[in-house]
């Protein structure tokens, strides 16, 4: 049984969802998620892009480590960079 439930699978849900199975709760979790097409969803509706924050220091550590993790999201997940595009 899972201790831990995500409700999304969404780009937030999903990034959740990772970095927990990365931390070693893989078997703890379950992502419930409405829409598998993701056709209603409201991350592929999205703009997107990764801004920086004035303000809180803890929202430009944020956005900074979203930077990072954009740009490196190909060699993290182990698939060839064109694949994203």
């Amino acid at each position: 049984m899972s201790k831990i439930a995500i409700i999304g699978g969404g780009i937030i849900g999903s990034s959740i969802a990772w970095n927990l199975a990365k931390s070693g709760l893989t078997s703890e979790l379950i992502v419930i998620e409405p829409d598998p097409t993701y056709e209603f969803a409201a991350t592929p509706r999205a703009i997107g892009g990764i801004r920086f924050v004035q303000g809180l220091i803890e929202n430009l550590k944020m956005s900074l480590y979203g930077r990072y993790v954009f740009k490196n999201f190909a060699r993290e997940l182990n698939i060839q960079e064109d694949l994203l595009t």
